[in-house]
């Protein structure tokens, strides 16, 4: 008895928790380095702040990879942005502790490193949250890809 296979099509979408976490990174992270950009024009400190600019790229790297609907994507998105989580806290400590720069820098490193812990933990939860409906989706994604291959290696 031949056994018949369909090819289905399905369309995945990300779950809801995880498309808000990614329009939190995309949005506030392009204004994050827009902002450390004109910073770079009016005070010139280029060797810490290049090294942040960084950082929040690799977010929004790690953001553009989870679209791809992956299991390892997300692993690398939650390892991502744990690590910059305790990056900025660790630089953070560092400026309330030293008191040698001027006000004007201290007071905005400080609030900038605040603004960065806030930008990552926010979608840090949001994707830890929907773990369940993201992994289902990449295992319907993958069900659907056998299913497919099976298909046209009867036809």
């Amino acid at each position: 008895m031949k056994e018949e296979y369909k090819v289905r099509r399905i369309k995945a979408t990300l779950p809801l928790k995880t498309k808000i976490a990614l329009w939190w990174i995309f949005v506030v992270g392009t204004i994050m380095v827009l902002l450390l950009a004109f910073y770079f024009r009016l005070v010139l400190v280029p060797v810490l702040f290049s090294q942040e600019i960084l950082l929040v790229l690799i977010v929004l790297v790690a953001g553009i990879l989870i679209c791809g609907k992956n299991k390892n994507a997300w692993v690398y998105t939650v390892a991502m942005l744990s690590i910059e989580i305790i990056f900025f806290l660790l630089l953070l400590i560092a400026y309330t502790t030293t008191a040698r720069y001027s006000y004007y820098y201290h007071s905005f490193s400080y609030i900038y490193h605040i603004c960065c812990v806030l930008h990552m933990l926010i979608p840090l939860i949001f994707i830890i949250l929907d773990r369940k409906n993201y992994f289902e989706m990449v295992r319907q994604l993958e069900l659907s890809k056998k299913d497919n291959e099976k298909a046209k290696s009867v036809e």
